[in-house]
């Protein structure tokens, strides 16, 4: 029974890479520019995630920095200058 599914995959996956051939040759342009978009559309996805992660990592670590910075100003600054470092 299992040897009779694996078959019917192989057979499908032939279907498909047949026709998949024939449309590439029948419209290359069209099936070129399809793959191009898809790919693009992709790319920036990836990309936009990647950065919206980064930029959010980036963001911490400068607020991190900001605070470490006015915590150690903190005993050299008057106390009437205080109440602007942690606004």
């Amino acid at each position: 029974m299992q040897a009779h599914h694996q078959a019917d995959e192989g057979s499908m996956m032939d279907r498909c890479r047949e026709e998949f051939s024939s449309a590439v040759e029948e419209h290359p342009l069209s099936t070129t520019l399809g793959v191009f978009a898809i790919g693009l559309t992709l790319g920036v996805a990836v990309g936009a995630a990647l950065s919206a992660s980064h930029h959010s990592d980036r963001r911490r670590m400068a607020e991190s920095f900001g605070r470490r910075v006015l915590d150690s100003l903190h005993e050299y600054v008057p106390d009437s200058m205080q109440q602007y470092l942690h606004a």
